[in-house]
């Protein structure tokens, strides 16, 4: 059995108020895809301009496969449109 697998991507945007507003009608998008298991919005503590999302998935696959159906997805295009830069992605496991 694959251990659950944790997306993590960190990124600033144009205007972090439109980006909010297209960030929070995302779950609905993400936890359509199969595998999906939650998803964590977190906001830097010192730029409100970056943002960190969490999106915790049954596997690597059930990742991977999500990235791609996401990217073509309207709601993705509004985010990207709305992001500046993309700092870091990144799938990891835990470990205990």
């Amino acid at each position: 059995m694959s251990k659950p697998v944790f997306e993590i991507v960190t990124y600033s945007v144009k205007d972090p108020a439109e980006a909010q507003k297209v960030r929070s009608g995302l779950k609905s998008v993400l936890s359509a895809f199969p595998g999906f298991v939650s998803w964590r919005q977190f906001a830097s503590a010192t730029s409100d301009r970056r943002f960190v999302d969490q999106v915790e998935w049954v596997s690597l696959v059930s990742a991977q496969s999500a990235q791609e159906k996401f990217m073509a997805d309207p709601a993705a295009q509004a985010l990207m449109a709305q992001t500046e830069e993309v700092h870091a992605m990144t799938h990891v496991v835990e470990q205990v």
